[in-house]
């Protein structure tokens, strides 16, 4: 810190290089972290959910031959509400209600279908469900009001690009894994923006150390996007339509993995049962809300519930029980939340905490004999 002795020279000196300095980083990155989270510090501990639960509406999902859920790997919200759900290698859209909407293409080699799907996102317009393949590389956008409509964008065989975001006449494409082993340990973009025409418009991430593809980029309200690598750097960007920022940073201080722990990228189970935290995944965002899920020491999974720019919020643990609250959609004041059926709940104590008190909260408004998992949107207060 400066004393009050120092001359207004060395004064300007100083701030004129921190200026130079912010600049130079800002040129090279061209990003800047707007908060940092302290996790483990900022937040408490909990079991008891109802002093944080302003309001929950449970959303059924009909059962049928057309809407069977086996696992639910990612959903989407479009501007009406309603829900798009990927469900091992198909597409099946609900109304906001939970009835059946319609399926998304299908499965198969013929025109509109796909054979791989990577990642879903909804394009910036609204207009169109977009589809990576990363392995046909190209990019299938099916009208979503309309649904006569139906275009194609090439993806640049770079990168075996995984998750996907919108962006204006184009897309965000995001590489978890350079595209060959001798690759490994050259500093070559992770994230790549690129027209309709598959031109390349800029890049950015260099790849530092270990990452994994697993819950990269998710859709949070307002159809935003937040990035976030599995890297130690711990950082969160946003994706818009012509930029990307780094909104957020969380930071476990000395409990934080370190740089490159584990440098046999193949050993992913060291690294997630390492002796720290590690790989926040699963960002989901409201109006006032962060969300995020981490592995712990021996991968125990912490939840973390986080009131934005208020440095305060509520975390709590999992056990290693299956029947998890998984967040996978966010709105302007909700969370949704999907719960496991009904008949798959032997005993409350093999549920996480957030799952034990929904699943009791919900049990009388649910039908025993529908095989299908339950969306429950869920408004919480932090006081």
């Amino acid at each position: 810190m400066l004393t009050k002795n120092k001359t207004a020279c060395s004064l300007l000196f100083v701030i004129s290089f921190l200026v130079c300095f912010v600049q130079c980083r800002k040129s090279e990155q061209n990003l800047y972290v707007s908060e940092i989270i302290y996790p483990l510090e900022q937040t408490r501990l909990i079991s008891d959910f109802k002093p944080y639960i302003e309001s929950i509406i449970v959303i059924p999902i009909q059962e049928s031959d057309q809407s069977l859920m086996s696992y639910i790997s990612k959903a989407l919200l479009d501007n009406d509400g309603n829900i798009y759900i990927l469900d091992k290698g198909r597409i099946i859209a609900l109304k906001p209600d939970g009835t059946f909407l319609r399926r998304i293409g299908r499965i198969g080699q013929g025109p509109r279908e796909y054979l791989n799907i990577e990642d879903i996102a909804i394009s910036d317009d609204g207009e169109y469900l977009m589809v990576l393949q990363s392995l046909a590389g190209n990019i299938l956008l099916y009208g979503i009001k309309d649904t006569t409509l139906y275009k194609e964008i090439a993806v640049p065989l770079i990168a075996p690009f995984d998750a996907l975001a919108p962006a204006r006449e184009g897309a965000w494409l995001y590489a978890a894994f350079p595209a060959s082993q001798s690759d490994y340990g050259k500093l070559e973009p992770m994230i790549t923006r690129i027209d309709n025409n598959a031109n390349i418009i800029e890049q950015h991430l260099p790849r530092k150390d270990f990452t994994m593809s697993i819950g990269n980029i998710t859709q949070v309200s307002h159809n935003n996007y937040l990035l976030k690598p599995q890297s130690s750097e711990h950082i969160v960007y946003r994706l818009m339509p012509d930029s990307m920022s780094a909104c957020y940073k969380i930071d476990f201080g000395r409990k934080n993995i370190p740089p490159n722990w584990e440098k046999d990228l193949r050993d992913v189970q060291s690294y997630m049962h390492s002796p720290y935290f590690k790989s926040p995944m699963f960002f989901q965002e409201t109006d006032s809300l962060l969300y995020f899920k981490a592995a712990g020491p021996q991968a125990q999974g912490y939840n973390f519930l986080y009131l934005r720019g208020k440095g305060k919020g509520i975390h709590w643990v999992d056990n290693y029980s299956n029947f998890l609250a998984d967040f996978i959609a966010s709105d302007a004041d909700y969370f949704y939340v999907v719960i496991p059926p009904l008949q798959l709940v032997e005993d409350m104590d093999d549920l996480c905490p957030l799952s034990k008190y929904l699943t009791y909260k919900t049990g009388v408004d649910r039908d025993p004999n529908n095989n299908n998992p339950v969306i429950v949107k869920i408004k919480f207060n932090i006081p």
